[in-house]
């Protein structure tokens, strides 16, 4: 079923812009009005995937737009478009309120494509776990820890931390959740602050020496670890040795092989580490070969320091989300969602990348269900596409049933 995609402005050529390039995948109804449009948001904001903001449209104000959208449905992700200069850094500032990214117009059809897929497949992705997961405590719980660590990296870069009290108005304890969310303030609360917390470390590798320069600057002045390479040899040779990097941030020309070609090698020695390409306007079309070798995003050289900014913001959030349920939320898991549920969500996932063609691990079972780490499979191990097809659920029975007589 085609998930809707509303547009807010009142340029046709905009509008249609937006047509040609979604309309295979997305319903993009043409709307009069912006009445018309919060009516049919309003009327079937489980339909809807994805919202795009002409922020120059007459009348409108963002802040309080944005603001209606969230309390509306936070499932939709919203794209913002700049049709002038001047309002760039409005765009930018969005990126604040909860704006999955900004555009500005006009744009090239790959760049449009790109940017809308990842909104959209965000989207679909928070509506399979909503839908899937049968306790509403998980669905706030991972919309609350997003917004934290978000609020928690921003006061990071300014020498602050959050305190007890911002934690606790996060997540409030109570009910039979208690020793499981003070487990995991105090995780998140050590990680958090500015004494303790291990800086992120990020992989930088380009060709050029000004842009390494730049980026370990960029890197330096906040609080990341940086490790450069000029080559791919040096990155992997780094990879190998530094198994706690955070994020790679990798030029998609490089010498050797191309960015997306060392990508997929990287992510052999490093499977849940989440990537950013570097990448020129001209250089567009490749960056959508890079999110099928399961990049996150990219940022467009020569780099802007905001957005740089927030998109590692953004990976160290995924990374920092995915080490949360892989690491610290077992006992959550055993607590809080019903084997049925974890075996939904972990078949729905798997499914997903396979229709994706990325690689579905080992270590993604262990995140839903640790106890299967008895049977002493590695965790970057691929789970092969036919075990997928014929039926996951048996091959985690199979999983079940060995590791009893692994430990019998």
């Amino acid at each position: 079923m085609k998930q809707t995609a509303i547009v807010m402005t009142d340029q046709q050529t905009l509008l249609l812009k937006v047509k040609s390039v979604l309309g295979k995948d997305c319903h993009v109804p043409t709307l009069n009005s912006l009445d018309e449009a919060w009516s049919l948001y309003e009327s079937i904001p489980n339909s809807i995937g994805l919202v795009l903001i002409d922020i120059d449209l007459p009348g409108l104000h963002l802040k309080e737009t944005v603001s209606r959208l969230h309390q509306i449905s936070y499932t939709p992700e919203i794209i913002v478009i700049s049709r002038k200069e001047a309002s760039l850094k409005e765009c930018r500032e969005a990126l604040k309120l909860g704006v999955f990214d900004y555009l500005k117009y006009p744009f090239a059809d790959p760049e449009l494509k790109a940017c809308t897929d990842k909104a959209i497949y965000h989207s679909d992705t928070l509506r399979k776990l909503n839908r899937v997961v049968d306790e509403n405590f998980l669905s706030s719980f991972a919309k609350r820890l997003e917004l934290a660590h978000e609020i928690a990296t921003q006061r990071r870069s300014h020498g602050q931390a959050l305190s007890e009290e911002d934690l606790l108005a996060f997540f409030p304890i109570h009910g039979h959740n208690r020793d499981v969310m003070e487990e995991i303030l105090t995780e998140f609360k050590s990680k958090s602050s500015t004494g303790s917390s291990k800086n992120p470390v990020v992989l930088a590798v380009d060709d050029e020496i000004g842009v390494r320069n730049r980026v370990e600057d960029f890197l330096l002045h906040r609080d990341y670890k940086p490790l450069l390479a000029s080559t791919p040899s040096e990155a992997l040779k780094l990879a190998k040795e530094h198994p706690e990097i955070d994020v790679l941030l990798l030029d998609i020309g490089l010498p050797e092989m191309s960015g997306i070609e060392l990508l997929n090698e990287l992510k052999k020695i490093l499977p849940h580490t989440e990537a950013v390409m570097l990448t020129a306007y001209s250089e567009l079309e490749k960056v959508r070969e890079s999110f099928k070798g399961n990049a996150f995003d990219y940022v467009t050289k020569p780099f802007n320091s905001v957005d740089l900014g927030v998109t590692l913001s953004k990976a160290l959030q995924r990374r920092y989300f995915n080490k949360v349920l892989a690491q610290d939320g077992a006992s959550f898991f055993d607590k809080t969602i019903s084997m049925k549920a974890r075996l939904k969500i972990l078949n729905d996932i798997a499914h997903k990348r396979l229709e994706e063609n990325q690689p579905f691990f080992m270590e993604d079972i262990y995140a839903f269900l640790p106890e299967l780490k008895r049977c002493e499979l590695e965790p970057s191990k691929v789970v092969s596409k036919t075990k997928i097809q014929d039926g996951l659920l048996l091959f985690i029975d199979e999983l079940f049933k060995k590791s009893v007589r692994t430990h019998s």
